[in-house]
């Protein structure tokens, strides 16, 4: 019964993983909202980095990390056709520091050293979404950032191992997504 749970929470994870920002790709194409192109990049980017962080860490099946990265994509593909804004500034330069702190401790330390930079970055790239949610809330994307929490939630429940490799990036972006669910709700 446990592992036909976990499997059910495994799939739910890529599902919140992927689908769900996939749907937000979406909206984005439509014109329903417009992100900045360089955070949303910048995102892409560290979750990428994250992906190879973890699996070299001994998480053998990154389930959410995947299904980010693939979204990640296509929200910048559809930020890209719907001509969305693009501002590269000090947040973005701070996150892309960070992303290479990441690479550096992995090459030279080891890849779990890597995810606290690339943790820390992806919360700085976080700050113009935080900024823009507190002045202006936007409550019809609170899904997105509900199914981002679900996701990792998910994916810490179906984890076959709960060592850091498995469990710590899922339990570094809860509040990350709570903080944006939180942000567009209010």
């Amino acid at each position: 019964m446990e592992n036909k749970s976990k499997l059910w929470a495994l799939w739910l994870s890529l599902f919140f993983g992927f689908v769900v920002p996939t749907l937000f790709a979406l909206d984005i194409y439509v014109g329903k909202t417009t992100p900045n192109i360089a955070s949303w990049g910048m995102f892409l980017l560290l979750d990428t980095i994250g992906l190879f962080l973890v699996y070299k860490a001994g998480n053998k099946k990154p389930y959410l990390q995947c299904g980010w990265v693939l979204a990640l994509i296509l929200i910048m593909l559809a930020i890209l056709l719907s001509k969305s804004t693009f501002h590269f500034g000090l947040i973005e330069i701070l996150s892309c520091l960070a992303g290479i702190v990441s690479i550096y401790l992995w090459i030279t330390k080891s890849a779990k050293l890597g995810l606290y930079p690339y943790v820390v970055g992806c919360y700085i790239a976080f700050i113009p979404q935080v900024i823009d949610y507190w002045t202006k809330p936007q409550p019809e994307v609170w899904w997105v950032w509900f199914a981002g929490a679900a996701g990792c939630i998910f994916a810490i429940y179906s984890a076959e191992k709960k060592d850091f490799a498995n469990v710590f990036v899922p339990w570094a972006f809860i509040p990350l997504n709570l903080i944006g669910f939180f942000l567009v709700i209010r």
